[in-house]
This record gives structure tokens, sequence and C-alpha cells, in this order.
């Protein structure tokens, strides 16, 4: 799936209100990112090209061309960094080597750092086990065990975080838990086919300002943090879950832009490609990749937020019960 327009890549960005020391973090990460045996690997080729390529341990190891120290550019604001972070994303890993990269940024008076992993290490939740195996709840922690990482005991918010992100994925659809209704009354291989057939002969979206050729220059923007509680008291109002609440926000920004851009707005739906975890928590700290991807119909063109959350409830229920993650449509 690695393309110039389609880098494989997971960026993840990492605020601190205070200075990283550049050399506790390297010590850090030799610690207890290099515990797990992938982040030593390089990605080959099979011979002949017959076969999938391999993982094969790089000899002579050097960890400082991983790590790199650097300034955000003038005037250093957000801005400038949301920048630097695009530069990043949009610049493909060195497949000499093993993928992935860790920039250490000073900012204001704190520190960023930017992770840069090849999404053929791990999927999203594995790569959220292993940045969280990095992190301690107090300043000077006892020696960890190679490898461990207590996520449920004396891990607090920390560990609530993570399950919170996992429970997040999940709800996107609840499938390891319970497959449907639909696979009550057929079977699986046939609601797979039916399925892969239905994607196969969907129509493409409307015309938009959003349509256009995929460019290799990416940019990258976040808002300020959301009170988590709010989303769940938004929820809690109509009914919904917290990713039904993100997903209508998504869907009324993307409303907003294509009103502000002059487009149609009339029963306008945008489908949306939703990443589906299908790991089950106890094996996140597991590598490669477990999840699913499903088409999701934005209904851009619902005007009334309460109306559209309750549609996109709808639809992301039925989703529950479907069979895109696990049909190759979603794979």
């Amino acid at each position: 799936m690695e393309h110039p327009a389609n880098l494989m890549m997971v960026t993840g960005v990492l605020m601190f209100s205070s200075r990283v020391d550049f050399d506790r973090l390297r010590a850090l990460i030799e610690e207890r990112l290099l515990a797990f045996p992938r982040f030593r690997q390089r990605v080959v080729e099979a011979p002949l090209g017959v076969g999938p390529p391999q993982w094969l341990t790089t000899r002579g190891f050097d960890l400082d061309t991983h790590l790199h120290q650097v300034a955000v550019p003038t005037p250093g604001d957000k801005p400038a960094l949301e920048a630097f972070v695009s530069d990043l994303a949009s610049t493909p890993l060195d497949f000499s080597k093993p993928p992935w990269q860790v920039h250490l940024v000073d900012y204001g008076p704190g520190s960023v750092v930017v992770a840069r992993l090849h999404h053929c290490i791990a999927d999203g939740m594995a790569l959220v086990r292993v940045l969280l195996s990095l992190t301690d709840t107090e300043p000077d922690p006892p020696p960890r065990a190679t490898g461990e990482m207590p996520l449920e005991q004396g891990f607090g918010g920390i560990g609530d975080l993570f399950r919170a992100g996992n429970a997040l994925a999940q709800a996107g659809l609840e499938l390891a838990q319970r497959p449907g209704r639909a696979l009550e009354l057929v079977g699986r291989g046939a609601l797979a086919a039916a399925t892969l057939a239905e994607v196969a002969l969907m129509l493409p979206d409307r015309k938009t300002s959003l349509k256009g050729e995929l460019g290799f220059r990416k940019r990258l923007a976040w808002s300020e943090p959301i009170d988590l509680a709010g989303v769940k008291a938004a929820g809690a109002r109509e009914g919904a879950t917290v990713n039904d609440v993100l997903v209508g926000a998504a869907t009324g920004a993307l409303r907003r832009y294509l009103r502000a851009q002059g487009d149609d707005l009339s029963g306008l739906e945008i489908r949306a490609v939703v990443p589906v975890n299908l790991r089950p928590l106890d094996e996140a700290h597991q590598l490669g990749n477990q999840f699913g991807l499903v088409l999701a119909p934005l209904p851009v063109g619902i005007a009334d937020p309460h109306r559209r959350l309750h549609e996109i409830k709808r639809r992301m229920d039925d989703l529950k019960s479907s069979m895109q993650p696990w049909s190759p449509s979603g794979c």
C-alpha cells in the first residue's frame, strides 16, 4: 500500500510543558522501545520478488540514526510547529533502516516529541501500547523489568487512557464482541461475499471541492484539547456514543467547509474510511496489524446537528452489524 501519495506511516505528536532531556529520552528509548525486537529490524523484499517482504535484523544497528533533536523554525509558534510536522509526514521513511524515527523538538518553554513509525510495524492500537510503555506516573520510577508495562496496576490515568482509546476504537464497530444479527441468519462466507459485492458496486461520491488528484504534500493541524466529559455528556443527551459524537462533529466541520466553498449540500453524503480495531485489549502488546476498514457515509447534507447526529448513530449501528471490516474490502 506504500505510495508517494499514500505514505503508510503513523505520525504521533506528544507535547510536554517542560523541556525533555535528549540524553534521558535516548536512554529511555534504548531501554524500552528496543525491548521490542521489531524496532531493530528492517523490511527486505523476498528473493526474486517471490513471496511477501520479510523482516531482517539490522547488523550494526545505530540508534542515533533514528533520533533527532531540532527546534521549531521561526517564529516558533503553533503554525510553525504544524508546518514542521507536515514536512515530516510528507517525507517517506528510509527503508534501508528500521522504518521509524523520533524527533525531539524544542517548542517554547517545553518540548514536543514527534514519532514516525511505519504501519508495517503495527496498527494504531498496538502503537499506543508501545508508546505508553515509554511512560511512567512518577519522575524517578524504580527499574522496570524488560518489556513490562503495568497497564492494569499502578498505571493510573495512563492505563485509563489506553482503555479509553481501545474502547473508542471498539465503539467504532463492536465486532469483536458481537458480530451482529446478520451472522445469525447466514454464513460468514456468503455474507462477506455479498458485502464485497455491495462495496464494489457503490457509485462514486458526488463531485465536490474536496475531490481532486492526490498530492504528495500533507498538511497537519490539531485543535486545542477537548474535554472528554463534555463529549460523553453530549452523547448521553442524544443516546449516542463518544464515537458517534466525534463523527458528528467531523461531519459538521465538513459541512461548514463545503458551504464556504459554495458547494451544493442538498442531500450530500461523503464516504469516510474508518479504521476499526479488531484486536482484543489483552493482545495489545503484540505488534503487527489487526484492523479492518469500513466506509461510513457522512450525511453532510443534513443541516440540523441533532438530526445529523441521530442519523450518524443509526448508520454506525448498522455498520456494527455488517461484515465490512471482516471482508476483503476491509482488510
